[in-house]
C-alpha cells in the first residue's frame, strides 16, 4: 500500500476480492465526459474489464481508495497471452450471452460489416502482438478523481511491478480522440507505437469514426 503523494487520505493497493462488487460501479462511472467512450459488451462490460483480470493476474490489478471509497484502478496482465482477447470475449459472450440479440449489438455488428467495405485497403485496428512488449494495462478513473494525481501513482505502482517481475515491456491501446488520455501517457512515459488506425465498427458520441492509438513503454 503507499500514499499518493499530495492527495491526502488516499492510498494505491492491490487488489483484492471484496473489491469486485464495488469495481463495477467505478467502472460504470469511468466513461463520463470521455468524447470517445464507447461499449459493445454493454452489461457484461465488468466480465470483460474487471473479472478477467481479477481471475487472471490479480497481482497486476491495482486500486486507488480514499477513507475506503474506491476512485479507481488499473487492471494489469504481465503476460498477454495469458489471459482471453477482447475478441475471445467478444465470440464467447456472442455464443453463450447471445449478445448479438442486444439491439446496440446487432447495430455495431452491422456497422463493422460496412466499414469492413468502405476500409478497404486501409491500415485498421486490431490487436497488438510483440515480444518486446508482452504487458498491457487498463487503467479507469472516476471523474472526481482526475488531474488529482492518483492516475499517475497507479501508473507507477504498475512500473514498479513490471521491473520487479522481469518485463521487457508494457503496451496499452487507446482511442487517439481521448487527446487527454494520450497526453497523460506521454506523461507517464509511453511512446507511440506506429499511427492511429481507424476502427471497424466504433463510434464517437456524434457518430464520428474513432482510431486507435498503440503505445509502448520499457522499464
Amino acid at each position: 500500500m503507499a500514499n499518493v503523494d499530495g492527495t491526502t487520505g488516499v492510498t494505491v493497493r492491490t487488489y483484492r476480492e471484496q473489491d469486485r462488487s464495488r469495481l463495477r460501479g467505478v467502472l460504470a462511472r469511468s466513461g463520463e465526459g470521455d468524447p470517445a467512450a464507447t461499449s459493445v459488451f454493454g452489461e457484461h462490460d465488468p466480465a470483460v474489464w474487471l473479472d478477467r483480470y481479477a481471475d487472471g493476474d490479480p497481482g497486476s490489478f491495482f486500486v486507488a481508495e480514499e477513507d475506503g471509497e474506491l476512485l479507481g484502478y488499473l487492471t494489469g496482465c504481465l503476460d498477454t497471452s495469458a489471459l482471453p482477447s477482447d475478441s475471445e470475449c467478444f465470440e464467447r459472450l456472442l455464443r453463450t450471452e447471445r449478445l448479438f440479440l442486444r439491439p446496440e449489438t446487432a447495430l455495431f455488428l452491422g456497422r463493422m460489416a460496412f466499414d469492413s467495405i468502405v476500409d478497404r485497403g486501409k491500415e485498421t485496428a486490431k490487436e497488438f502482438d510483440d515480444p518486446r512488449w508482452p504487458s498491457h494495462l487498463h487503467i479507469r478513473l472516476v471523474p472526481e478523481a482526475r488531474g488529482k494525481g492518483i492516475g499517475s501513482a497507479l501508473m507507477r505502482r504498475w512500473q514498479e511491478r513490471l521491473r520487479e517481475e522481469g518485463s521487457p515491456g508494457c503496451f496499452l491501446q487507446a482511442m487517439s480522440e481521448n487527446t487527454e488520455a494520450i497526453a497523460f501517457f506521454e506523461r507517464m512515459g509511453f511512446e507511440h507505437h506506429g499511427r492511429p488506425r481507424i476502427i471497424s465498427g466504433f463510434r464517437g458520441r456524434n457518430g464520428e469514426r474513432l482510431h486507435l492509438q498503440t503505445m509502448v513503454w520499457s522499464p
